[in-house]
Parts: C-alpha cells; sequence; structure tokens
C-alpha cells in the first residue's frame, strides 16, 4: 500500500511538473481536494520514502529536478516562491508546510503572554496598524515611529503584520499544522503563536474591517463574521510554553493601558489628521492666546480633553 501511495504521488508531482494534461489536476475541484488531502497529518507517508522513489525515477529523465523537495513546493503554489534558506529536516508534507511557513523567522522567544487588545482598540489607542508584502508570514515587527508635525510626545508604534489571505483550505491547513505542530514542535509551536496573536486582534467584524483596510487580511471567503469565528476557534485547546511575540504583545499592553496614549492619538486624529489641519490648529491656538481680550482657557479644555 506504500508503494502504491508513493508512486501516485510522485508521478501526480511529476505531471504537474511538466504541465501535462491529466484528469485530476485539470479540474481545479479535484485539484484542491488533493492539495488539502495530501497535507492531512493522518495521510502522511515519510518524506524520506518519496525521496527515495524519486531518486530511482530521476535517473532516468535529466529535466526532473535535483532535489525531491522542488516538486511538492510546485504542486502547492501556495507555498512561499523562495527558496528554502537552509535544508531543512522536512518529515512529510504537513512539516513542509510549517517549514515554509515559518523560514526566516526572527526567534526572539519569552514566556507566552495572551490579552493583547484588539485591532480597533490598538487602532484608538494611537498604535498604527501596516500590511506588508513578502518575507516570512510570521515575522510580526513592531517600530517606533515618528509623527508628521514634529511636536514633542507625538511619536507613536507601528505594528507590521506580513499581509495574509483567507481563502477556502486557509481553516483546514491550519489546523492541519496546528496539531501536527502540538504533538512534534511543543518547545517552537511557531504556527500556534502566530494564530494566537491573531486571534488577540480579532475579536468582531470592525478588526476584519479594519485589517483589510490596512492591508493585512485579503477576505477570500466573502464574510468577515466566518473569519471572526475561525480564528476564535483556532485558539481553543492549544498549549503555548513560550512565544516569539511576548515582547510584542507587552509592549503594546503597556501602550494601551498609557490614558495619555489614548488622549493623544484622539487629539491626532481630529486636529492633526494631515498637515494642513495640523498647522492650522497651532495657528489658531496662538492666536487665541495672543489674542488681548481672551480670557485664558487652558489647553486641555481647548484640545476638549480633561485630561490632556
Amino acid at each position: 500500500m506504500v508503494l502504491y501511495d508513493a508512486i501516485f504521488i510522485i508521478e501526480l508531482f511529476l505531471k504537474d511538473w511538466e504541465d501535462k494534461n491529466d484528469c485530476l489536476l485539470d479540474k481545479p475541484r479535484l485539484r484542491f481536494g488533493l492539495e488539502l488531502d495530501l497535507q492531512l497529518p493522518e495521510n502522511q507517508l515519510p518524506y524520506f520514502i518519496l525521496e527515495k522513489f524519486y531518486s530511482l525515477a530521476k535517473s532516468e529523465r535529466e529535466n526532473y529536478p535535483d532535489d525531491f523537495i522542488g516538486l511538492p513546493r510546485k504542486f502547492y503554489d501556495s507555498l512561499s516562491n523562495e527558496e528554502l534558506s537552509y535544508q531543512a529536516e522536512v518529515k512529510h508534507f504537513t512539516d513542509l508546510r510549517r517549514n515554509d511557513l515559518s523560514q526566516n523567522l526572527l526567534e526572539e522567544y519569552g514566556p507566552h503572554l495572551s490579552g493583547s487588545p484588539s485591532a480597533v482598540k490598538l487602532n484608538e489607542s494611537g498604535v498604527k496598524l501596516k500590511g506588508i508584502k513578502g518575507g516570512c508570514l510570521l515575522n510580526i515587527v513592531r517600530e517606533k515611529r515618528n509623527f508628521k508635525i514634529p511636536i514633542p510626545y507625538f511619536s507613536g508604534v507601528e505594528l507590521k503584520i506580513p499581509h495574509m489571505e483567507i481563502e477556502d483550505g486557509t481553516e483546514t491547513v491550519t489546523r492541519n499544522v496546528m496539531a501536527f505542530e502540538q504533538c512534534h514542535y511543543p518547545s517552537n509551536p511557531h504556527i500556534c503563536n502566530y494564530i494566537k496573536f491573531m486571534d488577540d486582534l480579532i475579536d468582531t467584524e470592525k478588526d476584519i474591517d479594519l485589517l483589510i483596510e490596512k492591508g493585512i487580511l485579503l477576505n477570500s471567503l466573502g464574510d468577515n463574521a466566518t473569519i471572526v469565528r475561525m480564528f476564535n476557534r483556532f485558539g481553543l485547546n492549544i498549549t503555548l510554553s513560550k512565544s516569539c511575540y511576548s515582547g510584542i504583545v507587552k509592549d503594546l499592553n503597556e501602550h494601551y493601558n498609557n490614558g495619555w496614549n489614548h488622549a493623544r492619538a484622539t487629539l491626532k486624529r481630529v486636529y492633526f489628521s494631515n498637515p494642513w489641519k495640523g498647522t492650522g490648529t497651532i495657528a489658531a491656538i496662538i492666536l487665541y492666546y495672543l489674542h488681548p481680550y481672551k480670557p485664558f482657557v487652558p489647553l486641555s479644555k481647548f484640545c476638549g480633553f480633561s485630561n490632556c
């Protein structure tokens, strides 16, 4: 049985490599089903067996790739197009998916922290969310950013999150990788940590709207409520001991719990959303206080904040 399965998989990948007509590959629904089934943990063949059989087939054809790993990476065109930056010891296709998603991950582990504010709450506290394309999906970066108008204490935080497309197979593939990771990589749960971080960001459909607007998510399902439920269910019954996002979560919580950041964000949004409005606001404040017949009014009341 193992022999038949191995021959089927190698033949399927070779036909895809050569772009040959095939009754399975030419029908999108059947191909999509194969892509998902071949990543189920219960359907896996040891990678070294496939590699051994491929070496026998490779000896007869010069146009085949030197390493077997090139075939599944082409077949799963949703995998990263970048070359693996290291010689990964792949166990099977589920493990290959995990390796491909987490390659070039900037690892900086600390104790697992959860409960960071949602995307909308972070945005309201002055955290700028920005989607980035390319690179490792898991590399979430927070940076200090300066305000457009050089005003003291108006620097903020920018959270850069790689772009992710949510499509029909996203939930199935993610659950497979998470289950495999919980069993075989409990001390390095890269995917589980990423999903948990995104789960904290996503509480309501408004969070999805904001993440889509910022270029972080692309909704190919058509229903934001489905994405909310999907991410909220992802975080159930998983165990995390450490995380590469612990420092980011700590900084975000400290930023959000600082009342000045909320007041500053509102002031920037209302009076300094662009250079022209900011310049006009500063000019109005100066003129107001230079006018000889105006009583003194604290700047906090002028801005509309009781604790500014």
